[in-house]
């Protein structure tokens, strides 16, 4: 999340007039349909802050860490999945539809 300041006031304008909104240490980027105000609200956004807060340090160590199985994958290591469970990766009616 972007840091940055501004008062709830400019944060409304900027709702209804760009593509941006910003409360607080938030900041939204994305367009803004009606009745998005009602859910991006300034408490909800503050509410979103402190948990950025208290949680960012867990959420970069697991982005980091998932970034590092995907390369594990990448290059054929083993993930040492149980082999009571190989049933269900090698059967086909447990895939994922394709992206």
């Amino acid at each position: 999340m972007t840091m940055s300041t501004t008062t709830t006031s400019q944060a409304a304008t900027a709702a209804t007039t760009t593509t941006l909104r910003r409360t607080g240490s938030i900041e939204v980027l994305g367009p803004m349909h009606p009745g998005f105000g009602r859910i991006l609200t300034p408490e909800a956004l503050a509410f979103v802050a402190r948990l950025d807060h208290a949680f960012a340090e867990r959420r970069c160590e697991l982005l980091a860490a998932r970034g590092l199985t995907r390369a594990q994958v990448a290059a054929g290591v083993d993930l040492g999945f149980r082999t009571e469970t190989r049933w269900v990766r090698t059967d086909p009616s447990w895939k994922v539809a394709p992206s």
